[in-house]
């Protein structure tokens, strides 16, 4: 008698032992299958195509030509003046001048700009084009006899490698005037003064 039940007793652990490892399998089994679906969903909505009308990467990244009557009827490009403006007071502060001569591409500026320590800062010239966006140094102002921040730059000054057409510099129609700190970082620093030709 205590034969038998020692070993009902055994018996029924073996059941609950097997059963605890049977709930654990299917448990296990579960997740798997849906971590499964998990990634299937994830990558079947990244896969997608995109709708007509969005921009795809490609899109975005390849330049779009741009019609010369639109950039035309937007600013004027062959206009030689433009007036230099203060870019926190929004009032006038100077002038700009361009014109060619044969080949060359001449701008000259004048502007009246607060004092500084020029042991440390400097204002620099830069022309900007917007479409394809560019920009160009055009050198740092000195001051005349008056105490007037002026500039004299021509194309023959520029000393990079690649050479520009009196047609390329025409397109670059945006002024802007930086404070630059003599730190040895060549690019624009802090925008002082804007301007626009053909505006």
């Amino acid at each position: 008698m205590a034969y038998h039940s020692a070993y009902r007793g055994l018996n029924q652990k073996g059941r609950v032992h097997g059963g605890t490892q049977m709930f654990t399998w299917i448990v296990v089994i579960v997740f798997v299958i849906l971590f499964g679906i998990a990634v299937f969903w994830f990558r079947s909505s990244k896969n997608t195509k995109p709708q007509a009308g969005m921009d795809s990467t490609a899109n975005i990244l390849t330049p779009v030509s741009v019609s010369s009557s639109v950039v035309n009827g937007a600013v004027n490009l062959e206009s030689p003046n433009a007036t230099l403006l203060g870019v926190s007071s929004k009032k006038a502060v100077g002038t700009a001048v361009r014109d060619t001569q044969a080949t060359i591409f001449r701008i000259t500026m004048s502007a009246t700009l607060p004092e500084i320590d020029r042991e440390k800062h400097y204002y620099q010239a830069w022309l900007v084009r917007q479409v394809p966006y560019d920009y160009i140094p055009v050198g740092s102002f000195i001051t005349n006899d008056l105490g007037t921040f002026v500039l004299d730059w021509n194309s023959e000054s520029e000393k990079t490698a690649e050479s520009k057409s009196i047609g390329n510099y025409q397109a670059y129609t945006h002024i802007v005037v930086t404070l630059q700190t003599k730190d040895g970082d060549p690019d624009p620093q802090r925008h002082v003064v804007e301007g626009d030709f053909g505006k």
